[in-house]
C-alpha cells in the first residue's frame, strides 16, 4: 500500500500515486510529492476528455505539450520555470 500524503489538490490525507505516472520530470516528481491516488485518477479521466476534445495526435511532441498544460491546470499544479 502506498504512504498516505496531504494533497495539494484536494487537501485530503489519502495514499499517494501507486500506478505509473507518464510523464518526465519535473511534473513527474511534483505529482508524485503532492497528488493522490484519487485525483490522479480524476487527472486520468479527465486526459481522456482532453484528447479527444481537442482532437490530440499523440504521435505529435505539441500534443504533448498540452497534455501537460492541461494536467497542471487540472492538478494545480505550478508550472516550472
Amino acid at each position: 500500500m502506498a504512504p498516505d500524503i496531504t494533497c495539494s489538490r484536494c487537501g485530503e490525507t489519502r495514499p499517494e500515486i501507486a500506478s505509473r505516472i507518464p510523464f518526465g520530470s519535473p511534473l513527474k516528481e511534483e505529482a508524485q510529492a503532492k497528488i493522490c491516488e484519487q485525483c490522479w485518477g480524476e487527472w486520468q479521466q479527465e486526459q481522456v476528455r482532453v484528447i479527444n476534445e481537442l482532437a490530440l495526435n499523440l504521435g505529435d511532441p505539441r500534443s504533448h505539450d498540452l497534455i501537460e498544460l492541461n494536467a497542471r491546470q487540472f492538478l494545480g499544479l505550478e508550472e516550472s520555470e
